[in-house]
C-alpha cells in the first residue's frame, strides 16, 4: 500500500488500511450525499410499496377512490425521484474528487 511520508495511507487512517486492499477515499460530502440518497431511495421505495399494498386492500370497497393512498404514491415517486438526483450529485462529486486527488499527485 503506498503511503505519505508520515507512514499514513493516502486515503485515511492508519488503523483502517488492510494490507492488499485499498480504499476508495471519498471526501465526507461524498459520503453524506451517498447517505443521503440511500435513505431518501429507501423511504420512497417504501411509501411506493405501501401506496401499492393500500390500492390492493382497496380495489374492491365499492369504486370508490383511494385519496390518502395516491397522496402517498406521489410523495413516495417525488422522494425516490429526489434519492436519484442526489445519487447522481454524490457520483458526480467522487468524481471531481478522484480527478482532484489524481491531478494532486
Amino acid at each position: 500500500m503506498d503511503t505519505s511520508e508520515h507512514g499514513t495511507p493516502p486515503s485515511g487512517d492508519p488503523a483502517l488500511a488492510t494490507s492488499g486492499v485499498e480504499r476508495v477515499g471519498w471526501s465526507a460530502s461524498v459520503v453524506a450525499l451517498h447517505v443521503v440518497a440511500t435513505v431518501l431511495l429507501a423511504v420512497g421505495f417504501v411509501a411506493v410499496a405501501v401506496t401499492l399494498w393500500a390500492l390492493f386492500v382497496s380495489v374492491d370497497d365499492g369504486g370508490g377512490a383511494n385519496i390518502g393512498a395516491g397522496i402517498l404514491g406521489v410523495f413516495g415517486l417525488g422522494v425516490g425521484a429526489l434519492g436519484l438526483v442526489v445519487l447522481a450529485a454524490a457520483g458526480s462529486a467522487a468524481a471531481v474528487t478522484r480527478v482532484r486527488r489524481r491531478r494532486a499527485h
